[in-house]
This record gives structure tokens, sequence and C-alpha cells, in this order.
């Protein structure tokens, strides 16, 4: 393994779950990994795992003719993001432009923000291999400013480390490994990082949308009081006084009156949002030991009924969703069939969805692939999904 990645040990003593730490392939536990993309191994287009004929096809691709749209529509969404990213780069104080101060607020953040992104995973026998993962690190994960995957092994090349949870590893113990992850990241990551992204081995995100919407005018407004039809109607407020406000921007799944950020294409949290969920949320939650799978369910109960801010909705200004489904699924959208549970939401909060491809945002953001490995008649894999998203939305098959 070498020790090129591994910043040291932790100073806590006596620490137990959820505070154990990574553990070294010696057995060490308490390590503190360096998340750097630099880690993960050099991208090589020749050693991706994926047939010519499914990666850049002469017809239609894997995800559909249909969902060949909705890729089309979010590169666009990309480089309008890459157009905002650079207007953001040389914003005066950034060193490519004039240092003369705004003399009013920016709408928009004119320091980039740093993004953490933690995926959830495991590595199974006989090959411990993980493919789904190798996949992200080839494409997404090796776009934001850290990239880090909590496993039962750790692999460098890939991203992964291995960071020991209360319990079994299995799906149904799903909470406590997400625990572990968070407290993990606040631990040894909250001021290293401004944004924090969570998701599980078959997402694919846009990192360029990621960037762009967590430091454009939606975010800054959020982060300054500003409000939001779900707080807004279950009467949430967050004094200026007591500085940013948390964040959890995720899409919401409505549960017993409230609602919960979907793990499926997962959740974004601000820094004061991880702070406030490990330190004061986790330790009040009645369930924080149990061994349960619906850790989407917990954070949400957590943020609403703990911290005192539900989650936050992340559509835009034509109510297009960031998070959700794969790009075949948005493209036949027509208000039902999803877990989100549209019609509910309606009712309940005024939210609008709109069908087919303006079912998404243009700087669409996260794609959750589960259900495309499910529907789908064709033998691929969310291995070949993932290649093939990241194929089209930065033109490695040089289409018009």
């Amino acid at each position: 393994d070498g020790d090129t990645w591994w910043r040291g040990r932790s100073t806590r003593t006596n620490a137990t779950h959820p505070h154990l730490g990574a553990r070294h392939p010696n057995g060490t536990l308490g390590m503190i990994l360096d998340p750097s993309p630099a880690r993960l191994r050099p991208f090589d287009r020749a050693r991706i795992p994926v047939a010519p004929h499914i990666l850049c096809p002469a017809g239609d691709g894997i995800e559909t003719p249909g969902g060949h749209q909705i890729l089309q529509k979010m590169r666009r969404g990309m480089h309008r993001s890459r157009r905002f990213l650079h207007r953001q780069r040389a914003a005066p104080g950034n060193g490519t432009a004039s240092r003369t101060p705004p003399t009013t607020t920016p709408a928009y953040r004119t320091t980039p923000s740093r993004v953490l992104c933690l995926v959830y995973t495991v590595h199974l026998p006989p090959a411990f291999d993980n493919p789904r993962l190798t996949a992200q690190a080839d494409t997404w994960g090796r776009q934001c400013d850290g990239f880090l995957a909590a496993s039962n092994l750790t692999d460098h090349a890939t991203g992964a480390v291995n960071l020991p949870h209360a319990g079994p590893e299995t799906y149904r113990n799903m909470w406590q490994k997400i625990r572990t992850l968070w407290t993990y990241a606040h631990d040894h990551y909250l001021e290293d990082y401004d944004f924090f992204y969570i998701g599980g081995d078959d997402v694919y995100v846009v990192v360029e949308n990621l960037r762009a919407y967590v430091d454009g005018p939606q975010v800054m407004a959020l982060e300054r009081g500003g409000k939001d039809v779900i707080n807004d109607k279950h009467k949430k407020f967050w004094p200026t006084k007591k500085g940013p406000r948390p964040l959890l921007l995720a899409v919401p799944v409505p549960f017993k009156g409230k609602v919960f950020p979907c793990g499926g294409p997962g959740y974004v949290l601000n820094r004061v949002a991880l702070k406030l969920l490990v330190e004061e949320g986790i330790p009040q939650f009645p369930s924080k030991d149990a061994v349960d799978p619906r850790e989407d369910v917990f954070v949400g109960g957590i943020f609403c009924n703990y911290i005192g801010m539900c989650l936050t909705d992340t559509k835009d200004a034509h109510d297009g969703d960031r998070f959700g489904h794969s790009a075949k699924f948005q493209f036949g959208f027509k208000g039902d069939g999803s877990w989100i549970q549209p019609k509910t939401l309606t009712a309940h909060y005024g939210l609008k969805f709109p069908h087919g491809i303006d079912s998404i945002s243009e700087q669409y953001i996260a794609m959750h692939l589960k259900k495309e490995k499910t529907e789908l008649h064709f033998n691929w894999t969310v291995t070949e999904l993932i290649y093939r998203y990241h194929a089209v939305l930065h033109n490695w098959c040089n289409e018009s």
C-alpha cells in the first residue's frame, strides 16, 4: 500500500463507532486518508472495459434514442456550467482579474467552492474487484476536489478506503455505513471542503453542474436565509444571526407528513449542515445505533426534527429536477412510476413535475442507474452505462 496517501493517524483516544476512522492495510485503525483525486489511477481510455460498439455506437446507444436526447440537453447545460465556472475563476480576487472588491453583494460565489464526493460501496469475493467504482473513478470521480469511496478494503487506484462501521456489511445495515461515512468526513475534512456530495456506486454525477449549482445564485440565496417551499410549509426558518443556513440539497420523497432526501441519486450537504448532523443531530437520534437500510429516511428525519431545517428541493426555474433517474427513465417520465411520489409532492408543496425531456434541469447533477439495470431488456451493465454517459457528455465519440 505504501503511505503516500495517508495523512497520518487520528489523535482521538479511546475512539468508538462511528469515530474509529479508516483501517490501514496493516490493520491499524484511526487512519486519515488523503482523498485527493491525484491518488486515482491515471486515466487511460484504452483500458476502459467497454466494447467500442457500446461506448461509441454507429447508431443508437444503450441509453436509447430518448435517453440520448436527455444527455444532449445535459451536455448543453454542462457547457453553460463551464462558462459560469470560467467567469467565476476570472472574478476579482481569484488571481486572474482586478482585485478591486465588489461594491455590492454578489449573486453568486466568486471564489470556487471545494467539493468532496463520497461514495458507498463494497468489494465482494472472490475477485474483490469493483467495476462500478472503477468506472466512477475513471470518469466523474476525478473531477471532484476530493473523492472517497467507503468500502471494506483500500484501493487507492479507484478511491476506495477500508472504513469499518458497526454491524455487518450488508444492505440492511446501510444506515451504519452512511453514519460512519458522514462522521469520517466531519472528523477529518470539515474545514477542507465547502460542500459534500454522497451517493452509491450506481450513480453518474455531472460535476460541472454540481459546482455551478452550489456556487450559483439559488444556493447563495438559501445560505443567506432565503425561503424554500418545503421548509416554508413546515414553518422552519433559520435566523440569519445564527450564520449560514444548513442545507440538505436533494430531491424530496414524502414520508409521514414530511420529506426525506431520496438516497438513490444522492444528495448534498454544505459545511454547516455536516457539522450540525454529526455534532448535534445524530447524537440526539434515538435510532442512531439501529441496523436499518433507510439511511436517507433517517438523515431527513434528523434534519427536520433535531436540527430544525428540512431538506431543500433543488428544482430549477423551469421545474426541472437536478437529481433523479437515468436518461432513459426521465425521457419516458409521465408523472408516475417514480419513488418520489410526484402527485403527493404537488398536493402538499405545490411542486410541479413536467414530463419527458422537460422533467430534468439542463444542469442535471446526479442520475441513479439502478432502475435502468432492472428495466431494460438489453444485457448491459451499470458500469457500461457510466462510461457511455461520460462518452456522450464529454464528446468522446466526436458527435456534432
